[in-house]
């Protein structure tokens, strides 16, 4: 691996020598913490002989666990810098594909029978805020093709999916997301 995903100094060296950075706009933010990348590896629940699809693995610090947890992960990605810096941050795993798509533009009965070796399959992202919604429509859309989701959000927005009938959080999105799967929060992570 080319750079350390797992220290704020190591990120800031990959995003400079590829010309990126992140966009407070979008909501792009990164996990350099490997205990709480191994937490939300562990809330999947994965097995070894799966093919994992994460949705979004900026410079691959989420991969990297992942990949040495299952047979293979899917890695999909919209930025073609990131696209770049994944190249050599992943460069060492031959059991991880990065496919250079927009997630939300996917047929994704179509693409997840073309490129997932194993459905129902598990899914696992640390999402950029601005797409937070429409990455859960399309899940709560397409239920039968995954197993488990296990997706970082702002903690206001994961209150408000479990959020239960009588509660100041609950409403249509927690219906919505209740119809469609089971939620939990299962941990909190730390801001900074």
């Amino acid at each position: 691996m080319r750079g350390d995903v797992y220290s704020v100094s190591g990120i800031k060296r990959i995003l400079a020598r590829h010309g990126l950075a992140t966009s407070r706009t979008r909501g792009q933010h990164f996990l350099p913490d490997k205990g709480t990348l191994d937490r939300i590896a562990d809330a999947a629940g994965l097995h070894s002989d799966e093919c994992v699809l994460e949705i979004g693995p900026g410079l691959g610090a989420l991969t990297r666990v992942l990949s040495h947890r299952v047979r293979k992960v899917v890695a999909v990605e919209i930025d073609a810098g990131f696209m770049r810096a994944l190249e050599q941050t992943l460069e060492d795993l031959t059991n991880v594909r990065v496919i250079h798509q927009d997630f939300l533009k996917l047929d994704l009965r179509r693409w997840s029978a073309e490129n997932l070796d194993s459905l129902p399959a598990p899914i696992v992202a640390n999402l950029p805020y601005s797409v937070t919604t429409p990455v859960l429509s399309a899940l709560f859309e397409t239920p039968e093709w995954w197993r488990v989701a296990v997706l970082l959000l702002q903690k206001e927005v994961a209150h408000r999916l479990a959020a239960g009938p009588g509660t100041p959080d609950y409403g249509s999105l927690s219906v919505y997301a209740q119809f469609a799967a089971e939620i939990d929060v299962v941990g909190l992570v730390p801001a900074g």
